[in-house]
């Protein structure tokens, strides 16, 4: 007999979708800023005068759109079922495909642009043949975001400027009783890309999400892709002004970064967008912006410590 355990090993977690910025008024304090003395020497010349705040539309799943995940998780059309009562399925405008048992199934919430595929007979075999290379995988993750409908210019990207995504693999260590001998049989390969918004990045656990099994079938995907239209018009801060912050206490750090600081020099600024994950409702998407800084404890010690500023939802 064989015996086996789950286990997921990351690859490149740094980035991931699935380990991105967790939320920053749950996972970061205000920064003690009020005796520390604070310099300025990020270029501003890149940053624009003002960003816009998004108000979350419902999202469109063209007819398209729905066969061809529906051909995905290998459901039919007649399939359809109620959604779960649960998390933001529970929203009005939910509709859902799904077996029986509930071993496969299609979920899509328009109104906060999540879709969820799930086919549990990806994962139930101990030896799949032919799970995908990251190459591979990152094939067919393009090929399946063409087929969403979402435009690779919506993609997140690296430092090269080609999507940035992230792998990570899951394993199943698999125990044969005769021998006693264990192996690591790999039995998907996860990808995971975060969006661009007007060309600024989207932080936070929002984005997609998916795995590739045996024969590079797909298991497993989770879309958080927000229909957006902007709002209004918010004003970025400038260097006085976020030094403001930093000394006011308007400005967050992590909590295991959280201690007294006597120096603090700010050396870069971007601004992002926080989306979160399908578990949140969230009607208003808003930009924030991340100071990368070198700052200095009581000890001499230097530090690099990102601090985050909530500038457009105060």
């Amino acid at each position: 007999m064989i015996r086996f355990l789950i286990t997921t090993l990351p690859l490149a977690l740094a980035a991931a979708a699935f380990a991105n910025e967790p939320r920053l008024r749950t996972f970061c304090s205000p920064f003690d800023g009020k005796n520390c003395e604070v310099t300025w020497g990020a270029p501003t010349n890149e940053l624009p005068a003002s960003v816009k705040i998004l108000k979350v539309v419902p999202a469109e799943f063209t007819p398209v759109v729905i066969s061809n995940l529906l051909q995905a998780a290998d459901l039919p059309a007649k399939s359809k079922r109620q959604p779960m009562s649960e998390g933001v399925v529970r929203e009005k405008d939910a509709f859902r495909f799904g077996d029986k048992s509930e071993s496969q199934y299609l979920e899509f919430v328009p109104s906060q642009g999540s879709i969820i595929l799930y086919r549990r007979a990806i994962y139930t075999n101990a030896h799949p043949k032919s799970v995908p290379a990251d190459a591979d995988a990152r094939t067919r993750a393009l090929a399946l975001v063409r087929m969403m409908g979402i435009s690779r210019s919506e993609l997140a990207t690296g430092p090269d400027g080609d999507v940035a995504f992230n792998f990570a693999t899951g394993t199943r260590l698999v125990q044969d009783e005769a021998s006693g001998q264990w192996l690591t049989n790999v039995v998907h390969r996860m990808v995971s890309v975060n969006r661009r918004i007007g060309g600024l990045p989207v932080s936070g656990p929002a984005g997609i999400s998916m795995r590739f099994g045996e024969e590079g079938k797909l298991g497993y995907l989770t879309v958080v892709w927000r229909a957006v239209r902007p709002d209004k018009e918010c004003v970025v801060p400038t260097p006085a002004e976020f030094i403001d912050r930093i000394k006011s206490g308007r400005a967050l750090v992590r909590n295991h970064q959280a201690t007294i600081y006597r120096k603090l020099a700010v050396k870069k600024v971007s601004l992002c967008y926080w989306e979160y994950d399908n578990s949140r409702r969230q009607d208003t998407i808003y930009p924030f912006a991340v100071l990368e800084t070198e700052a200095s404890r009581d000890d001499g010690q230097s530090l690099a410590v990102p601090l985050f500023v909530l500038f457009a939802n105060e």
